[in-house]
């Protein structure tokens, strides 16, 4: 059986593609599984599916715009999401804890990813973030631990505070060249990182960014970046080479210090 309840932004629902009263309690003719159809306006609503732990697929019809707060926090068996090119946000915690997710390509109409809208989710190995982001939220993937690449495009412009804390796996991230602010701790502890490239776009970086990323050997400062917060390297114990762009007026590294001097 089906019964749904408090759910306002529901306007219609199928079972097996027949169609069926809302707040009803439906009966099912035989033993296996089924298929049900909720159809919504234009926001799934928050906490729509908080907990849902018979849902394995979701596909986003065209209608939706807006993933709500903690739509489908810790529906722990969701392995597979697919979003329609007509959602613009998904907002916070919407994925939070979904443990089974692999796969995710979040479409160009996104324009934000909400605070911790995909935290914790271990399982995720391959994330495209589409080309109209403009903010990654705070700790959005943060701990996504299966993430190997990350590719940042140019539409993004602020990357959150520990947006990718702890992703542990990641050996590659591209980050593209219209991001201005990266958010303390945002790639910190990410352990398997070897190299990361600052855009000329880049103007604030904040404190402990890439801290404890341990496989980081060199880091270049480029010339747009005028504010930097506290030690954005701390705990980088295999840094050796820190070099700042001669033409920022306001760090240099002199004399060859491997430091960065205001």
């Amino acid at each position: 059986y089906v019964l749904i309840n408090n759910i306002d932004d529901v306007y219609k629902m199928k079972i097996d593609g027949k169609e069926c009263e809302l707040n009803n309690l439906y009966t099912f003719d035989t033993i296996g599984e089924h298929e049900v159809e909720f159809l919504f306006g234009h926001t799934i609503p928050k906490e729509a599916f908080y907990e849902n732990n018979l849902i394995t697929e979701v596909e986003i019809y065209d209608n939706i715009a807006e993933i709500g707060e903690e739509a489908f926090e810790n529906c722990i068996n969701l392995t597979s999401i697919t979003f329609s090119d007509s959602v613009k946000k998904i907002n916070e915690y919407a994925f939070r804890f979904c443990y089974g997710l692999k796969n995710i390509v979040i479409p160009d109409s996104v324009i934000s990813i909400g605070n911790s809208a995909f935290f914790e989710c271990t399982s995720l190995t391959s994330v495209t973030i589409g080309n109209g982001v403009t903010s990654i939220g705070n700790s959005a993937f943060i701990s996504c631990s299966g993430l190997t690449e990350i590719v940042i495009p140019k539409s993004v412009i602020g990357i959150g505070k520990y947006a990718f804390y702890n992703c542990n796996g990641l050996t590659s991230v591209t980050i593209g060249n219209g991001v201005t602010n990266i958010g303390e701790y945002a790639f910190a502890s990410c352990e398997g990182l070897t190299e990361i490239v600052i855009p000329d776009s880049v103007t604030s970086i904040g404190n402990r960014a890439f801290s404890d990323c341990v496989g980081i050997t060199n880091l270049y400062i480029p010339y747009s970046v005028n504010n930097i917060s506290g030690n954005i390297v701390r705990g980088c114990v295999n840094i050796n080479n820190i070099v700042v762009s001669e033409n920022n007026t306001t760090y240099d590294s002199r004399d060859n210090c491997n430091a960065i001097i205001k």
